[in-house]
């Protein structure tokens, strides 16, 4: 608890010098330690999540755990673009010039961003003082399987793993292949999902619309990204593996010809108007949700255990931000280089979250049936053991 309210309070000062510095190295500076922060959040949900609850039968609990967390995380996400873009409009509007000019309101959105940093401090201030939850022996005993699981094709020295065990667990799960697939899809999916992060400059761009508008479009790809991990994420586990392929891979696909409708746009061999786009983006944020958040979270927590669960989660947020470096280096360049031309500002960026789209969905298809495979090759042993 002590430690998410120093995270907590970092990232309330950090909003704040945002929005009263005019240095650009301050800005990008503290907008560093901004993501930062961000960054560890998931793979510290994940932890708390194995620690407090046990996985249930099929992973049901934890399934449905991740779908909570997801679905909380897109709320305020969807929040966040409604109201943000509320206060740009309004302080839009309040200026000489009407709602046209942008200005410094900026400034404006990250300095009430800063103060709604008390919302979530005085709730961990409150909640914190209850009694936290204690694992069970069912669940302690189930963390030992997990790391006697993860080590079971690797002898190391009693020492070596007394001392790491996260990373003794997480060196194991280098040498399978089903680690690297849900890392390449989780980093895949990574790019394609923040993409959210450029909706607003597509909309004004590619679509006319305003500032206020273009940020509202925002909250309806997180409305989308909302709607699937409530009302997919607790029956994920409960799936055959012939439904779970069939559902990932209609999902994936959904989200391939997504990208491409937009490409199709912005290259102008076909021409979306602004509902569209927006209905558009709805889906794009349906379509990505649940493979981006369930798959590769219950992974996480079956093979990590308590020991290593947020390890691995922040070896694939940590390839998963490597990739979105190189990507949002990319579309910054276009912008800047692509002039008037639409194509050459957008069609490239089209391009890489086409392939981001399609290298996920073949990589957690190969991931989940290479799971279902040690599943049933696990099954026939015990029923030989009996």
């Amino acid at each position: 608890i002590a430690s998410l309210q120093i995270a907590l309070s970092a990232l309330s000062i950090l909003l704040g010098v945002i929005s009263f510095s005019g240095n650009y190295r301050v800005f990008a500076t503290c907008w560093i330690g901004v993501d930062f922060i961000f960054s560890a959040t998931w793979a510290a949900c994940l932890h708390a999540i194995h620690q407090s609850f046990d996985e249930g039968e099929n992973n049901t609990v934890w399934s449905r755990k991740i779908g909570i967390l997801a679905i909380a995380a897109r709320i305020g996400n969807a929040a966040a673009f409604m109201g943000f873009a509320s206060v740009l409009g309004w302080s839009s509007a309040r200026q000489l010039g009407g709602a046209g000019s942008s200005g410094g309101n900026w400034r404006l959105v990250f300095g009430t961003s800063a103060l709604f940093q008390l919302v979530p401090l005085c709730l961990l201030s409150y909640f914190g003082r209850l009694r936290p939850m204690k694992k069970d022996t069912t669940t302690q005993k189930d963390d030992s399987t997990a790391i006697a699981t993860s080590t079971e094709t690797h002898k190391t020295s009693s020492k070596t793993t007394a001392t790491f065990p996260s990373l003794t667990i997480l060196k194991s799960q280098f040498k399978t292949p089903t680690f690297y697939l849900h890392l390449l899809s989780r980093s895949s999916l990574m790019v394609y999902g923040s993409f959210l992060l450029f909706v607003p400059t597509l909309m004004t761009s590619a679509y006319s619309m305003s500032f206020s508008s273009s940020a509202r479009v925002g909250s309806i790809f997180a409305l989308g990204a909302l709607s699937s991990v409530s009302l997919l994420s607790k029956h994920y586990t409960s799936w055959s593996f012939s439904k779970k392929m069939c559902i990932l891979s209609a999902l994936l696909c959904t989200s391939t010809l997504c990208a491409v409708s937009q490409y199709l746009h912005v290259s102008s061999a076909i021409t979306l108007s602004p509902l569209v786009a927006a209905l558009v983006m709805f889906t794009w944020g349906f379509s990505f949700s649940l493979p981006f958040y369930i798959p590769p979270s219950l992974y996480a927590l079956e093979k990590g255990g308590r020991e290593s669960s947020a390890t691995i989660a922040d070896v694939f947020d940590f390839g998963g931000f490597g990739l979105l470096a190189l990507f949002n280096r990319y579309v910054a360049q276009a912008l800047e280089r692509g002039g008037g031309s639409l194509g050459a500002k957008w069609c490239g960026c089209f391009g890489w979250l086409i392939g981001c789209a399609l290298v996920s969905w073949g990589s957690l298809c190969g991931a989940v049936f290479l799971e279902e495979r040690r599943g049933k090759k696990k099954e026939e042993e015990r029923a030989k053991e009996m």
